[in-house]
């Protein structure tokens, strides 16, 4: 019978679909649960290494993960007789119409690439940019995640940040602390002069070289402008910035420089200094 000489090769089928579809799945959990494994891995072995920057850390175990899992799914497809040439012309046709679609995530990918590569920020450092300022958390592929000083999570587009100027508050090992202070203009000015620098003198986070000063930038006809500006390590700028400013007018006050005192303003009309007008008599 027809059906008698057909059965066996029908079961035959069935049988190696199966096989297949069974090792195909074993495969594909095999192959993403050793990718995540991978990863992990890898995030906490580069952790050990110092001398391997760490925003490069979450990018190696993501690279790690991602070609993992791409070489598992070719391995599934091959289960079912698809060939290697097939597959890396479809997804040479599928980027190419893909990378049309998206242009706008591939710039940051390509922007994070070239942050990665230029170093302007790494994790851990204190920048400003695109209108942000905060901490580096990580710099990934698509966004680079900023923590503000009040504890804010900001994601912010690689491309916004390479097409925008980025000031690294963290990078040089020293700042410049420049502040102004003003004083009544019949102050005496050498005096408020030597009471600031007696303070900046004084504050062991100070450097002597370069020496810090107190110039004069403004003469006004109420009150006089003077520029506190002192060299301290970076690590120290926010709390030396904000010690020294109480420090310097404490010290100015205790030496009896006062702050301008605010122009007497003439009486409003018809106020109670205001003169009455005389009044015709008959």
């Amino acid at each position: 019978m027809p059906f008698a000489k057909t059965f066996p090769q029908l079961w035959t089928l069935v049988l190696d679909g199966s096989l297949n579809f069974v090792a195909a799945v074993i495969i594909l959990i095999a192959g993403w649960t050793f990718a995540g494994w991978t990863a992990k891995w890898l995030r906490a072995a580069v952790n050990r290494i110092p001398y391997v920057d760490r925003t490069l850390r979450p990018l190696i175990a993501s690279t790690a993960r991602y070609t993992i899992i791409i070489f598992t799914i070719v391995a599934v497809l091959e289960r079912f007789g698809v060939q290697t040439t097939s597959i890396i012309a479809m997804l040479g046709a599928a980027g190419l119409a893909i990378g049309l679609a998206i242009q706008g995530t591939l710039s940051n990918v390509a922007s994070g690439v070239m942050l990665l590569v230029l170093r302007s920020m790494r994790a851990g450092e204190e920048v400003t940019t695109s209108g942000y300022s905060g901490v580096i958390r990580e710099v990934g592929l698509f966004r680079t995640v900023l923590i503000t000083g009040d504890g804010l999570y900001i994601s912010i587009p690689n491309a916004t940040i390479f097409s925008n100027p980025i000031v690294n508050n963290s990078r040089e090992p020293t700042r410049q602390i420049n502040f102004k202070v003003l004083i009544d203009h019949a102050a005496d000015i050498g005096a408020a002069q030597n009471a600031a620098l007696s303070v900046l003198h004084a504050d062991k986070r100070v450097l002597k070289n370069p020496p810090p000063a107190a110039p004069v930038v403004d003469l006004g006809e109420q009150n006089v402008t003077m520029a506190i500006q002192a060299w301290v390590p970076t690590g120290t700028y926010g709390a030396a910035t904000a010690e020294l400013q109480k420090l310097v007018w404490e010290r100015l006050r205790s030496t009896g420089i006062e702050r301008p005192h605010a122009p007497a303003t003439a009486p409003a009309p018809g106020g109670p200094g205001a003169e009455r007008p005389l009044r015709r008599t008959a």
